[in-house]
């Protein structure tokens, strides 16, 4: 991996960690948990890599990509 697209922290206190078509959760104290994961078996519709991120007030993703 050269880098990451985005960083978020979702409501359960986990940073997520999207580089191109994968992402990576870390714990709540930063130690790895998972991935890296296909961002599609998560997100089927969602289109990659995405530009960015991030957890709205209700608790959902909010992603990014180009100008969409």
């Amino acid at each position: 991996m050269q880098k990451f697209d985005s960083f978020l922290m979702g409501m359960d206190g986990r940073t997520y960690v999207f580089s191109r078509d994968h992402f990576w959760v870390l714990s709540v104290k930063l130690t790895l948990e998972s991935g890296p994961i296909k961002i599609s078996s998560k997100w089927k519709e969602l289109k990659t890599p995405i530009d960015s991120a991030y957890t709205n007030r209700d608790g959902r993703i909010v992603f990014f990509r180009g100008n969409q």
